[in-house]
């Protein structure tokens, strides 16, 4: 089994703009491996695929992204923030946080189709789906 560190130790690049990983279970060899990703596309709200890159001095085979404006943690927490959240599309079993975001699925109602309240495991229960509440 393959463990991922997730750190944010060691920038990407040269710039200080945030980054965080993407899809961490495929091992990447180009960018274009890693743009293939919807888990990747996420964070750029699916239209700007140059934020996407693959590699790091540390970890040579990773997929990372700078995230878009409504992407950053910052967004994020600040969409999370006060609202209760629940386990979602019992069906799922889930490796990123795309997978639980099927339009169909019961996440997607819950979070009044706003993708940033949906994510995939926690804790004792890695691959499960969960959502806050919209």
């Amino acid at each position: 089994m393959n463990y991922i560190y997730y750190t944010r130790t060691s920038v990407p690049s040269s710039t200080n703009k945030e980054w965080t990983w993407c899809d961490t279970s495929f091992s990447c060899y180009s960018d274009s491996n890693c743009r293939d990703f919807d888990d990747c596309l996420w964070y750029t709200s699916r239209n700007d695929s140059s934020r996407i890159h693959c590699g790091t001095a540390l970890y040579p085979h990773t997929c990372w992204v700078y995230p878009d404006k409504d992407h950053t943690q910052a967004a994020i927490a600040k969409a999370r923030q006060g609202k209760s959240w629940t386990w979602c599309n019992p069906d799922v079993t889930c490796f990123s946080n795309w997978e639980c975001m099927s339009e169909q699925g019961s996440c997607f109602k819950i979070a009044k189709n706003d993708t940033k309240l949906i994510g995939c495991g926690d804790g004792v229960w890695p691959h499960s789906c969960w959502s806050y509440i919209g």
